[in-house]
Formats: C-alpha cells, structure tokens, sequence
C-alpha cells in the first residue's frame, strides 16, 4: 500500500505547520499518534506553571481533539493509537493500550514524538470524523467556570455567555468549558486559537490568539471577520478601540446584529 500524501505535518496547510511549532500557540500535534488537539489548560497559567517551565505535563498532557484544519477547512488525517498500539504488540510483544502513557512504557526507537514508526510502515488508518451539525438552539449554549479557575476574568480566559455566531454541536461542547483555548470575539466576529506567553504570570496574560478561517469540530467556514468594520463605525462614533468610554454596544455583538451584517 503506497502512503497518500498529506499526512505528515510538512504536507498540512502553512499556518497549521506555524501553529503546530510555536510554543505559545494552544494547538498540539503529536507526531507519534498523528492527533490534533486545541490544550485545555487548568493551571498552565498559574504561578506553580512556570517553575516547571514549558515541559509541564499538566499542561501538556490534555486536549480538545481536532477533526479540521482551522485554515483550509479540510478533514486531518486521524489518529493512529490504536495503530500504534495494534503494531507494539504484534512486533514486539509490548501491551501498550491506546489510552496507556507512552513514557511509562520502554519504547523502541520511532514510537514516541516522531512520525517514523507509521511513515516507514505506510500505515494510513483514518477515522471518519463524528460531526454533529445540528443547530444548537437558543438558551442551549452556556459557559461553565471550571472549579479551578476562582479568577476567570484575571486569567484572560474569561468567555463571553454571547452566542457565537457559528455554533455546531463539537464547537459548542469547546466554547462552553473556558479551559479549552478555543476563542471567540463577539463584536469583531472572529475565532481563533489563544496564544499563552509561557513566561508571564496569570494576571499579566491579555487575550490573544491566532486566528482560525475554519470550524476545527466540522470543517464548516466561520463568518467572515468584521474587525475592519467594526474599527470604521468605531471611529463614526468618534471613538477609538483603546477608549475608556467606548460604548457599550461595541463590546458586543449588538451593534453588527443591529446593522444586519
């Protein structure tokens, strides 16, 4: 069986590649399984994170598994740990289930962290994505506050409860628990990934993130970006974005529903 091209991380999309290789950037990609994963973070950005530093598994180790690329919109290529898990045992006798830690296990050389073990093979299992488009009612959607963050709004990671404007069943199980670092901006009508600088303290983390062009849960296009419009009408107004008084309307999504766009 001759391996398809666009498996590896050097065949995806640029921005993926970008994202995947940026320390600060909340996607994950584990070479060794093939998965995709946006990090959900209870203490990453707390004080005892940094005297770990960037390698701190509590961090590292959980994520919001992905099925699309943000930035082209199509399907990834699956996740291999059942394969991997299937080759172990059948190669070299080692019992290693798919939900198991790989560094508790004495892997042979290629398993852990490289693509090696299933590009040499040409294993080229995929899972079809389980896609729940229905549209999600009015009052469904909800954010929860994880018992862990007693300061949601301190952290940067506070979530608007507005409504975003493309809410398929995946994307609203995400956006409703603020430990995954999935973003929306309501009054600019954009989504993205968050950006955690690994050397600052909690209280010191503004909202920042990359922007996604693509739902990561069903591949389906995200509303286009109104920023530009938005700085225009805030500029009619006679304000500018960094304004104390900026009225209220601004900082939501009132004032694009208002104009119908």
């Amino acid at each position: 069986m001759r391996l398809k091209r666009g498996k590896q991380l050097q065949d995806q999309h640029e921005a993926l590649q970008a994202a995947a290789s940026d320390p600060e950037v909340c996607l994950m990609y584990d070479p060794g399984t093939r998965n995709y994963g946006i990090y959900i973070v209870n203490q990453a950005i707390w004080k005892e994170f940094y005297s770990h530093g960037t390698n701190n598994e509590f961090f590292r180790s959980y994520t919001a598994r992905i099925d699309y690329c943000p930035w082209s919109g199509r399907v990834l290529p699956g996740n291999l740990k059942h394969a991997r898990s299937k080759v172990l045992k059948e190669e070299y006798g080692i019992y290693l289930p798919y939900w198991g830690n790989p560094k508790l296990v004495d892997l042979p050389d290629g398993f852990y962290g490289s693509e090696e073990w299933w590009v040499t093979r040409q294993i080229d299992r995929r899972r079809r994505p389980k896609v729940h488009r229905p549209h999600v009612p009015e009052g469904y959607y909800m954010v929860r506050y994880h018992f862990l963050l007693k300061d949601p709004k301190g952290t940067g990671k506070y979530r608007s409860r507005e409504k975003p404007a493309h809410l398929c069943r995946n994307l609203s199980d995400a956006m409703e628990d603020i430990r995954v670092m999935i973003c929306y901006i309501p009054w600019t009508r954009e989504y993205g990934i968050r950006r955690l600088a690994v050397d600052r303290l909690k209280d010191e983390h503004p909202v920042r993130m990359v922007k996604i062009d693509f739902c990561p849960w069903c591949g389906e296009k995200l509303p286009d970006s109104l920023k530009q419009e938005w700085q225009r009408q805030i500029a009619i107004a006679g304000h500018s974005p960094n304004d104390e008084d900026l009225p209220g309307k601004f900082l939501t999504d009132t004032w694009w529903k208002e104009a119908g766009l």
